[in-house]
């Protein structure tokens, strides 16, 4: 992410909240919040009318925009020695087969890691058929193992999505099965 992107995301929050304040029936969306070009772009935050439950649960869509802005920041600044941080909190993703692979936007850039080092704070980008390698937040709609999956909803590890979607990451650790 650019600095300038980073600014746009936060001064969007402004324009996110107004418009979830003013327009409980109105779409919010990455074109509202200024052209603000960032990992999701394309991504719709919420129909506030069906999803304010979901996301109050999280905070609400300023929780929902700290956690994007969170994983702008760190992409902006991590090193290999914060995930590494992140891995002794939250523990390694012991759960996951090692050979299975997720496309994750880490470091300011779209990778593909092996499951057992996704941290908690990942984005991740799953597409139809993928199956989840830790439990997650969806920040997209999307269907998981045939039940609807609403903004701010979970989804957790080993159930296969049949809607292509992004998802932060929640939760890693030796108690996940995939």
């Amino acid at each position: 992410f650019s600095a300038a992107a980073i600014l746009c995301i936060m001064s969007g929050l402004d324009k996110i909240k107004e418009i979830y304040e003013n327009h409980p029936k109105q779409m919010i969306r990455e074109d509202s919040v200024a052209q603000t070009h960032f990992a999701i772009s394309e991504v719709e935050l919420a129909e506030v009318r069906d999803g304010a439950e979901s996301l109050d649960t999280y905070g609400g869509v300023e929780g929902l925009v700290g956690l994007l802005k969170s994983n702008a920041d760190t992409g902006l600044t991590a090193h290999e020695v914060e995930n590494k941080e992140r891995l002794e909190i939250f523990g390694k993703n012991e759960g996951a087969n090692a050979a299975d692979k997720a496309k994750v936007f880490r470091d300011g850039k779209p990778n593909e890691l092996p499951a057992p080092l996704l941290v908690v704070g990942d984005l991740v980008i799953g597409t139809d058929g993928d199956k989840l390698l830790a439990d997650c937040i969806a920040i997209t709609d999307t269907i998981a193992d045939g039940k609807d999956v609403s903004v701010g909803g979970f989804a957790k590890c080993g159930q296969t999505i049949t809607k292509e979607a992004k998802f932060i990451v929640i939760g890693v650790g030796k108690n996940l099965k995939a």
